[in-house]
């Protein structure tokens, strides 16, 4: 039986201290399974990302708690905070956010060496991941010198170069071309398939395909989810979670 990495517990976030506006999260308890690839979904500006950016600990909550490993993020320090993001979470956004004057390689070795790690082990890991996600001959390149879909690509590998235990994204595809989206479907889809827990937002269908478990977002809560078939091709898979987007007023 799959444990919960992450839960909510009566989570409220305002955009206003006063309280004279009502809150984008409203009293969310939420469990998001070790192992899962949970998409979350809902209509712009229902709050998806704020949910995001709480449960991974990017922001604070206005009343309640987020637990990451039945720890609770929101009586950590900001410092301690930040230490558990470097070494337990990865993140991934629209934009690729690389250092434009540092290579791809530099980028993602810079992002390890934050950590305590033997530096000769990790130049060889992200090597094998520059290998295993189709970018090494671009590895010695500035960001600007690649495609949007290989500088994503990249931005995966430093999201996961420290292994984490959660994986965010924060419409990782939102940005590119379609031959560039596949590829880096593609990628998540490997990594869910090793094992990687992730956590993504995004408007995109066939996304949201990838993942086993979709979160509809209204109102401040989730007001239901849906689960696929694990055998289920992905043109059917399609065609079910639009039927089911349509149900929600998507």
């Amino acid at each position: 039986m799959q444990s919960a990495i992450i839960q909510t517990k009566q989570l409220n976030y305002r955009y206003s201290t006063k309280g004279d506006k009502p809150p984008i999260i409203k009293l969310l308890d939420l469990n998001i399974k070790e192992g899962d690839f949970t998409i979350i979904m809902g209509k712009s500006g229902s709050g998806k990302s704020t949910l995001l950016y709480l449960l991974s600990g990017l922001d604070q909550p206005s009343e309640g708690n987020v637990f990451f490993q039945n720890e609770p993020l929101g009586t950590f320090s900001e410092d301690k905070r930040t230490l558990v993001r470097r070494r337990s979470m990865g993140f991934v956004f629209q934009n690729s956010n690389l250092v434009p004057n540092l290579s791809l390689l530099e980028n993602v070795l810079i992002a390890a060496y934050i950590n305590p790690v033997d530096r000769k082990a990790i130049k060889k890991k992200a090597l094998d991941l520059f290998k295993e996600f189709s970018v090494e001959q671009q590895m010695h390149q500035l960001p600007a010198e690649v495609s949007g879909g290989e500088q994503q690509r990249c931005a995966i590998i430093r999201a996961i170069i420290n292994q984490p235990k959660v994986l965010f994204a924060d419409e990782p595809t939102g940005s590119l071309n379609f031959h560039s989206s596949e590829q880096v479907l593609s990628a998540f889809h490997r990594l869910h398939t090793s094992g990687q827990s992730i956590v993504m937002v995004t408007h995109d269908i066939r996304a949201a395909c990838m993942g086993n478990r979709i979160l509809f977002f209204r109102d401040g809560d989730v007001v239901d989810e849906f689960h696929f078939n694990k055998e289920m091709e992905l043109k059917k898979r399609e065609k079910e979670l639009t039927n089911w987007l349509l149900n929600q007023g998507w």
